[in-house]
């Protein structure tokens, strides 16, 4: 929950349960606004095999998340439990013999590390993502393949956007929304077009429609919503409806883009678009705000537009985009800063198979 680790506040989790009677010695909470769609349990479950709290953190790092109280406090674990703990001091361990282990966080970690040793492929973790009847295990292969992005990561997304663990789903539709591949349109639509999806699942269904091409959307909506499997109360009605949301969401930006990119706007708006682009900037749109930063000439400018260009790493017109921009890296006749922000966005957008 936001603010419930805010030490600032009287009221946070650490006056609650570290500053009071209890025996509480240790405690996670986060102390700004947290970032939703996060695993912030995340190997939790390790602390039953003797692994300490402060462990678990640094492999739960994020910025808005912090342990209070005391990292070393460790449970005992189970006499024949293996030393997890020992093995993640030294960085060994026969972690492959405990991809089959019977408690799933010991599972994860073994793919965390052998991932780590680059001794678990995009093939195998698609294996396991498919096969292992543990959601926890499912989403950190999902998780993972995530890190390289491409074909094992896309083809996980369109079969997680379906998985029973609702977890799964959600991290699903946030990827399919990053990849924006033309691929998992349907899998996207097949979202927005079911009945029995979460709450959450379903808001972050919505908001991905803004980040595709609005034909390509619509044409997959009414093959899928003509389906007589579709049922519906007022079935026309509601498709009305679904097809006016495809519309407005996906028409959100294309058009103030374009304006953007026709040198239309003012400096002062082109900047706050440019903005925006690090959070908002359709995947059909990202080569030609690349075209614009090449040949834009206000320096300010070029550096919002690379700097927002290389928040979105996962978008399958990133390789595309990198091309594009490698040629400013070393373009003596722009400014340092300009070459230095193109520098580093083509490192963002660089993936590992390229």
């Amino acid at each position: 929950a936001c603010y419930n680790g805010a030490f600032q506040e009287p009221d946070c989790i650490a006056n609650e349960y570290i500053f009071s009677s209890g025996k509480t010695v240790a405690c996670f909470g986060g102390t700004v606004n947290l970032l939703q769609d996060k695993w912030y349990d995340r190997y939790l479950g390790l602390m039953a095999e003797g692994v300490c709290a402060g462990r678990i953190n640094q492999y739960t790092a994020y910025l808005e998340s912090h342990l209070i109280g005391d990292p070393t406090f460790v449970f005992t674990p189970d006499g024949a439990a293996p030393e997890i703990a020992a093995m993640l001091d030294s960085g060994k361990g026969p972690w492959r013999k405990l991809l089959r282990h019977a408690l799933p966080d010991v599972r994860c970690m073994a793919m965390e590390q052998l991932r780590r040793q680059d001794k678990l492929s995009d093939a195998a973790l698609l294996r396991i993502f498919r096969e292992d009847v543990s959601p926890v295990v499912r989403l950190q292969a999902l998780t993972l393949l995530e890190e390289n992005g491409g074909p094992a990561w896309e083809e996980a997304l369109a079969a997680g956007s379906t998985d029973n663990y609702e977890m799964i789903q959600r991290f699903s539709v946030n990827g399919i929304r990053d990849a924006g591949t033309p691929a998992l349109v349907p899998a996207l639509v097949r979202l927005l077009v079911a009945t029995e999806t979460s709450a959450r699942v379903a808001f972050n269904t919505e908001q991905s429609l803004q980040f595709f091409p609005r034909d390509s959307l619509l044409h997959a909506f009414r093959t899928q919503y003509a389906d007589l499997a579709v049922r519906r109360i007022n079935k026309a009605a509601e498709g009305r409806r679904l097809e006016k949301l495809i519309i407005n969401q996906a028409g959100r930006w294309p058009e103030d883009i374009a304006s953007l990119c026709r040198g239309e706007m003012s400096p002062r708006k082109a900047l706050l678009y440019a903005g925006y682009m690090r959070i908002y900037l359709p995947h059909q749109c990202m080569s030609d705000v690349a075209a614009f930063a090449l040949r834009c000439k206000d320096a300010d400018l070029q550096r919002a537009l690379l700097h927002a260009l290389g928040w979105h790493r996962h978008s399958y017109a990133a390789p595309a985009v990198r091309r594009m921009l490698l040629p400013m890296t070393t373009d003596m006749s722009l400014p340092e800063s300009v070459r230095d922000e193109a520098v580093r966005t083509c490192n963002r957008l660089k993936r590992a198979a390229d």
